[in-house]
């Protein structure tokens, strides 16, 4: 899932995100430098940026999931 252009501008998936976020559902999203304004406005503090690495992004995957690494 993205949080992009569409979505910044209150359209796109923001309502799926949104609800997603206000469930307390764990969620990876890409977004894009240019967009972290626009996503911090929208979601607040409470997430964690991960570098673009399959390897720390599986690591958080099976910690979110709760499976020993």
């Amino acid at each position: 899932m993205k949080f992009g252009k569409q979505e910044a501008l209150g359209e796109g998936l923001r309502q799926e995100i949104a609800e997603a976020v206000m469930a307390g559902l764990p969620l990876l999203i890409a977004v894009r430098r240019d967009f972290l304004s626009a996503w911090r406005d929208f979601v607040g503090d409470g997430w964690i940026e991960l570098e673009a690495d399959g390897e720390i992004v599986e690591r958080w995957v099976l910690d979110v999931a709760g499976v020993p690494a």
